[in-house]
């Protein structure tokens, strides 16, 4: 059975790869300025501590001895908000990544299965044109034959020359070798494009 229908176009959504550096780059980003700030929130909390190892512990917040500790404390609020602030951005970014990650996924699987759709298609492209020339060849081979057959039964009927006769004999043997071998690739041919048309996807 003929294989009637090329494999439709698949539709390839858009190359994700942008976004994922993109959101990748950013991700690297913020964890780099999380870490920063953590950093400086422990150099203030140590500071911090020396206030509560004074005897006038914070009474005094003009004492010189004491001001980058009040200066790590009267900051140190900020600095935890930017933390939770930037740790809710990290997170919705991950979560973007996952998401892109698993859209990536499908959209390679798209890529692949448009290729292969498209190497089926020029296949059976091919496979169309091959039969058809296949046909023409038997179509060919069997009028050859024919006349062939006519121009033996001449021979044989008059009786004429014996040399013309066994020549024609010898070429009506390799037009019936040739149709033969033609038949056998046309078999061959519908075989292949069976397997082509079974791994088209709809």
């Amino acid at each position: 059975q003929r294989c009637e229908h090329l494999p439709d176009n698949i539709e390839i959504p858009e190359d994700p790869t942008a976004k994922i550096r993109k959101v990748s780059n950013e991700i690297s980003s913020l964890e780099l300025s999380i870490a920063k700030l953590k950093e400086r929130s422990e150099s203030s909390k140590k500071k911090i501590s020396i206030l509560s190892d004074v005897p006038c512990g914070d009474n005094f917040p003009h004492c010189k001895f004491l001001i980058d500790a009040f200066a790590a404390k009267n900051e140190l609020p900020a600095k935890v908000n930017e933390i939770n602030s930037l740790e809710l951005l990290l997170n919705d970014s991950r979560n973007e990544l996952d998401s892109l990650r698993k859209y990536e996924k499908k959209w390679k699987e798209a890529v692949t299965e448009a290729a292969n759709n498209e190497n089926i298609r020029n296949q059976l492209a091919r496979s169309k044109q091959k039969h058809e020339l296949l046909q023409l060849h038997l179509k060919q081979a069997h009028s050859i034959l024919q006349s062939a057959n006519e121009e033996l039964k001449n021979f044989v009927s008059f009786g004429d020359d014996i040399v013309k006769l066994n020549k024609l004999r010898l070429e009506l043997t390799d037009i019936e070798r040739m149709q033969k071998k033609a038949r056998t690739n046309l078999v061959s041919f519908r075989t292949n494009e069976k397997n082509i048309c079974s791994r088209i996807t709809v």
